[in-house]
């Protein structure tokens, strides 16, 4: 199966155009990129709301630090509160900003 697969691709990459030749590699990694989401999205339609809300606060945290670190606008409201990316750890404490 693997082997028919590689060979349709194959076939389709030497029969496209030249410029989908070149930017299929951008691609690749994107393709691996949205079925690993997928299949997140597959098993977490079946958590439960605290599964859930667990899995937003894990995913919460390294939003708000890349925030912090390279969005001008949030430094600024992080610091006129006198808050820190580690005082937001939670999607409930998303108030105080």
């Amino acid at each position: 199966m693997q082997n028919i697969v590689y060979d349709i691709t194959r076939r389709v990459y030497y029969s496209s155009p030249r410029f989908i030749q070149r930017a299929a590699p951008y691609f690749v990694p994107s393709l691996r990129q949205f079925k690993k989401y997928l299949h997140e999205l597959e098993e977490s339609q079946w958590f439960s709301p605290k599964q859930l809300e667990e899995l937003q606060n894990e995913r919460l945290r390294p939003i708000i630090q890349h925030a912090y670190e390279n969005v001008p606008h949030y430094r600024r409201i992080f610091d006129d509160r006198g808050l820190k990316p580690r005082d937001i750890d939670r999607i409930a404490d998303l108030e105080k900003l």
